[in-house]
């Protein structure tokens, strides 16, 4: 048996090896399934839930904290591997968009389908500035590591768009 972590804490889970008859690459079933990938074998919910810890405070604190309020046993290097590779994937985005084969346009796009799509449920996006993001990206967007990727600001930080404060 080996151990996973998952969002309800470590699992073990049953390591019988098969070898895929395409690739050769040798999997669980188990894993498979539950979308397990990486070298930490953690479960998407689970990396989710350490990959927001992680962009909240230090990695320490946010081992700390995960361990505290959800029981996962994380140590801070874990954290910062998991946000390191959730910020690389918004990095290749943002290369895709300087190259031009995907547009900062389409990615709003997609951002904003997406809001659409889970907001009613959460209510997370209170005052959306969906037209703003619109003129940014029509006025020409400032270079950047993340040049073209659209992002959320947490309403605990001011910012101001076209003339209105928003705090």
């Amino acid at each position: 048996d080996k151990t996973i972590l998952s969002g309800v804490g470590h699992v073990a889970v049953p390591r019988r090896y098969y070898a895929c008859r395409h690739c050769r690459a040798k999997q669980t079933p188990w894993e498979v399934w539950a979308g397990v990938t990486g070298r930490h074998r953690v479960t998407p919910h689970a990396r989710r839930m350490i990959v927001l810890a992680g962009s909240g405070c230090s990695f320490d604190e946010a081992s700390r904290n995960l361990k505290e309020l959800s029981r996962l046993r994380v140590s801070n290097d874990v954290v910062r591997h998991l946000c390191d590779e959730e910020g690389k994937a918004g990095l290749a985005l943002a290369a895709a968009v300087r190259k031009g084969a995907l547009s900062a346009t389409a990615l709003l796009g997609a951002a904003l389908a997406r809001i659409e799509a889970r907001n009613p449920a959460l209510n997370a996006v209170v005052t959306p500035l969906y037209d703003a993001a619109r003129a940014a990206i029509a006025a020409g967007l400032p270079e950047g590591p993340f040049h073209g990727v659209p992002f959320v600001v947490k309403e605990l930080q001011q910012i101001a768009v076209g003339g209105t404060e928003y705090c």
